[in-house]
């Protein structure tokens, strides 16, 4: 009987997962402009750079973990696993992070027109008494790579 008490719950945390949550379409968005080799919703308005942060699905790691994406301050949304979130913003530097137990920054200095693509993984080293949370941190990825993973999400 004890043991339903333990498996239940596990079971539940197993086959559960969180969806992603996107809070901001875009930052100063002005109107759609044009880009070369990239999806059209991809491509990055005139006058502004985009955003594209991708999680790949997993079946077990992570799953029901949500994270939170910051562009500077502000927040963009929640992505849940195989989620993904792409916001435009203004030709600038910042830091791009991701929250999940210590947050982590990625800088950019986003320029004009340019799409940068992000993979949000989880750093299972940083699990300790202190914190007890992994962390989660984001790869910069190549335009195809980026363009590939948002394909096999979209499906």
């Amino acid at each position: 009987m004890h043991r339903l008490y333990i498996l239940i719950p596990a079971l539940a945390l197993l086959f559960s997962s969180c969806a992603t949550e996107q809070y901001a379409n875009s930052i100063n968005a002005t109107r759609p402009g044009s880009g070369d080799k990239l999806p059209p919703e991809l491509r990055a308005r005139p006058g502004k750079a985009k955003i594209v942060v991708l999680r790949k699905k997993n079946l077990f790691v992570g799953i029901a973990s949500q994270y939170k994406v910051y562009d500077g301050a502000h927040m963009i949304g929640r992505l849940g696993n195989g989620g993904m979130l792409i916001w435009d913003t203004d030709p600038k530097f910042t830091q791009i992070r991701t929250v999940l137990g210590n947050p982590r920054n990625y800088s950019l200095i986003a320029q004009s027109e340019q799409t940068y693509f992000f993979a949000a993984e989880i750093d299972w080293s940083d699990t300790s008494p202190t914190n007890g949370y992994a962390a989660s941190y984001l790869i910069p990825l190549d335009p195809a790579d980026g363009v590939a993973m948002y394909e096999r999400l979209k499906k």
